[in-house]
């Protein structure tokens, strides 16, 4: 299976067997490139790293190979730094290509080394996750956290090329392969009322290639048209401000999957009392979630979680920014200030 219709992005490809032609198809997006900088982690790298460097090197790259510490731990400007440095001490020119190997972790850090090393240079996903797969390796957004914010430091940057082997997204053991599923609901509850209602009838199976796809559509049709997130791209960010304030309280050690999916509930039920959504719907995307395993309560008291939330990227003028549904497939975004969401959350 194949995505090239959305080639006025990047070049996407998806389906079996495509890890072993890595070399072959980035060698169409990149033709000018000579050397390849294999960037991954301890866990992605032992069981694909070989793999990726033998085709690439069939394919004519000279390849270096770079793995970090597994974990939103590592993803950092200590990182990056030293991705940039391993660049510029091999000699790598701009015409050359970072091929980030992993999950979101990897694809942002790696990605914004690429960013800024020459201002610029060759950049390859290879999504090993379901979330990477439909969301952080397509978008263009690459970035690292610091101490009092996640992804306060960053730049959009499109890939040349997303290849995603969906022999690897089928072989996840299910802890991270639900994990990935909050990301898939999200584009059901604010872009498409007939996949989430798909989802609800199928859960808790894995979902289909088709339904994966179909998440890569919705991506790319945000990403196509507001690639900047100053409009119709924001839809994106539903469950992601109490999500990601979530996250950063835990020292990033609760995972973005189960983050985001009690965003998601916590952000519904914003919704619902503001008026924008009927009653009901965060009831309804609690029991998909749930089916999945995925946790629908915040981990953190209200107000602890709402200040967190002011260091978030979508905040104005003090008040904190918010995409939410219209249970009907659709979204609106708010700016609500602190007092009146922790008020609004914490009603029975």
């Amino acid at each position: 299976m194949s995505l090239k219709r959305h080639n006025s992005f990047c070049r996407i490809e998806f389906g079996e067997g495509l890890l072993s032609r890595v070399g072959e198809i980035s060698r169409e997006a990149l033709p000018d490139a000579c050397r390849a900088a294999v960037i991954s982690d301890t866990n992605v790298f032992p069981l694909y790293g070989d793999t990726l460097c033998a085709s690439l090197k069939n394919s004519g790259f000279k390849v270096t190979a770079f793995s970090f510490l597994a974990g939103e731990g590592s993803k950092t400007l200590a990182t990056a730094e030293k991705i940039i440095k391993l660049l510029a001490e091999e000699g790598f020119s701009r015409s050359d290509a970072v091929f980030a190997l992993g999950g979101g972790v990897v694809g942002d850090t790696a990605g914004f080394a690429a960013s800024v090393y020459m201002r610029g240079m060759g950049l390859v996903q290879l999504p090993t996750t379901l979330m990477a797969a439909v969301d952080s390796s397509i978008g263009g957004k690459t970035g690292v956290d610091l101490d009092c914010g996640k992804n306060l430091v960053g730049s959009f940057y499109r890939p040349d090329a997303v290849i995603c082997d969906t022999d690897i997204i089928k072989a996840l053991p299910d802890g991270i392969f639900t994990d990935g599923m909050a990301e898939v609901i999200k584009y059901g509850a604010i872009c498409d009322a007939e996949l989430l209602s798909e989802l609800e009838k199928n859960a808790p199976s894995r979902p289909s290639a088709k339904v994966i796809e179909r998440c890569i559509e919705l991506k790319l049709a945000a990403i196509i048209s507001d690639e900047k997130d100053r409009g119709e791209r924001r839809k994106l960010n539903f469950g992601h401000t109490l999500g990601h304030a979530s996250e950063l309280l835990s020292g990033y050690m609760l995972s973005h999957g189960s983050s985001v999916a009690a965003g998601e509930v916590a952000e519904s039920r914003l919704a619902e009392a503001l008026g924008i959504c009927e009653k009901g719907f965060s009831e309804r995307l609690s029991k998909l979630l749930k089916s999945y395993g995925l946790p629908t309560e915040l981990p953190f008291p209200i107000a602890e979680t709402v200040g967190a939330a002011l260091h978030d990227k979508k905040n104005s003028g003090g008040k904190i920014g918010f995409s939410l549904p219209d249970g009907k497939g659709g979204w609106s975004f708010s700016l609500l200030e602190p007092g009146q969401v922790i008020e609004l959350l914490s009603r029975e």
